[in-house]
């Protein structure tokens, strides 16, 4: 749901899209879903990054070379900027793992090689509502 969502505008088209393509596998679990969301959305730090100000990137392939000098497309969730920062955002709807933040630090770490602009990166454990800065 979150990857159809550019505004807060558009969090119950993003939801109505899901139901359509039957992601939902009864109401009971769409209901518990879009709880979920809704809830998620009410925090302020996430409705920051819902704001209409940011040019929004989600689920873009990033071009990267990985250890072998091989291009590895690298694929953050939400990447928003308002032409001064960039914010990278990972949702994440189970417990934390350490491949968690060393996947943000390698999503940072391939952006500076293009963007001198000050890069954000948190992790949102969307389950319980948390964010993690990176």
């Amino acid at each position: 749901i979150f990857e159809r969502i550019q505004t807060m505008d558009d969090v119950s088209q993003a939801i109505l899209k899901v139901e359509f393509e039957g992601i939902f596998k009864d109401e009971k679990q769409k209901n518990r879903i879009v709880n979920l969301v809704y809830n998620a959305l009410e925090n302020a730090k996430v409705q920051e990054w819902f704001a209409p100000k940011w040019k929004v990137l989600n689920e873009r392939s990033i071009l990267a070379w990985d250890s072998e000098d091989n291009i590895a497309p690298i694929r953050p969730d939400r990447v928003i900027t308002d032409g001064t920062q960039i914010i990278l955002i990972d949702y994440k709807t189970g417990r934390h793992e350490d491949n968690h933040i060393k996947q943000m630090l390698k999503y940072i770490k391939h952006l500076k090689q293009f963007y001198t602009k000050d890069i954000k990166a948190y992790l949102w454990y969307v389950t319980n509502n948390e964010i993690i800065p990176v």
